[in-house]
């Protein structure tokens, strides 16, 4: 196929691979290309991430081009800072009960190298289209990776240590109520509740603002499970309260398909995060919510949601 804008005609009539530097061209965000009989289609020029080598590829999905272009972004700023990007390991090191609490989620080598990448992600992983752009990127970011690894570290160090302290929480209560089954499969819930909450890609998953909420979460359901062993009854009269959301989540979750709208997955996701916060509300409330929250409140959101296409 032949291109509309002619100058990108040859940088992409092959993949072209084994780039290190930004040489080449400005991208446009697509091509039309022109079939041999006239017929014509968009395509999504971006950076592809390909084993150890980067290449400038032509996609066919939009957003599978702008995922493989951020990836392909973070990568190019790698191998463009790679002193800096090496010292960045040093910086999101564990030590002491971190590096232990860290066996959680595959262990304390692991996990920093997940820091790492999650750092650079946090750094890199922008919309980048113009060589100017790259450059000026290239210039501003050493001066402030070192803060911005601290940060990050601080954070996981904080959410590592509330998880094993919840862990370990959930584990004495368990031996402390061997003799009541009730209890017994309620702790294990909560635990895989916890799993759910915090799981090993955790610092992929979750963005900057939503994991100075976690450390809060997990404590939510330390305290919930300690209390519920004291009084079980009033824990189930209050997880009455929740259970109508979780259903209704549950069916929002189920309703979501590839062609949702992306109104409709941040409404949904929302929804997700009220219910964090009114279970903290319900079973924690010393910790307390930096929103309001009320069922009539989870009520307004759910309606939004299911309204959405």
């Amino acid at each position: 196929p032949r291109s509309t804008l002619f100058p990108y005609t040859t940088l992409f009539r092959s993949e072209r691979s084994g780039i290190t530097r930004w040489d080449f061209r400005d991208l446009p965000e697509t091509l039309t290309l022109t079939g041999a009989g006239g017929e014509t289609w968009v395509a999504y020029p971006g950076l592809r991430v390909c084993g150890e080598s980067l290449s400038l590829h032509l996609y066919r999905d939009r957003e599978k081009a702008r995922a493989g272009h951020r990836d392909g972004l973070v990568r190019l700023f790698s191998l463009c800072l790679a002193r800096e990007v090496k010292a960045l390991r040093r910086q999101v090191t564990l030590s002491g009960p971190a590096a232990e609490a860290a066996r959680y989620f595959g262990g304390a080598r692991a996990f920093e190298a997940r820091l790492h990448e999650s750092v650079l992600n946090d750094l890199f992983r922008r919309e980048i289209r113009t060589r100017e752009a790259f450059e000026a990127r290239l210039a501003e970011v050493p001066a402030r990776m070192a803060e911005a690894a601290a940060r990050k570290r601080e954070a996981a160090v904080e959410i590592l240590t509330a998880y094993h302290g919840c862990r370990a929480e959930i584990f004495r209560l368990e031996n402390a109520s061997r003799s009541n089954a009730g209890v017994i499969r309620f702790l294990s819930g909560l635990r895989d509740a916890l799993a759910d909450l915090v799981p090993e890609h955790f610092l992929d998953l979750y963005e900057g603002d939503r994991l100075s909420h976690l450390k809060r979460y997990i404590q939510g359901i330390a305290i919930r499970a300690r209390r519920a062993v004291e009084n079980f009854e009033r824990d189930q009269a209050r997880a009455s309260l929740l259970r109508v959301h979780a259903d209704r989540l549950a069916e929002l979750l189920t309703s979501l398909t590839p062609a949702s709208s992306d109104e409709k997955r941040a409404a949904v996701e929302a929804y997700y995060w009220m219910i964090e916060e009114y279970k903290v509300s319900l079973f924690a409330q010393e910790l307390k919510t930096p929103i309001r929250i009320s069922p009539k409140r989870l009520e307004e959101k759910y309606g939004e949601a299911l309204r959405m296409v």
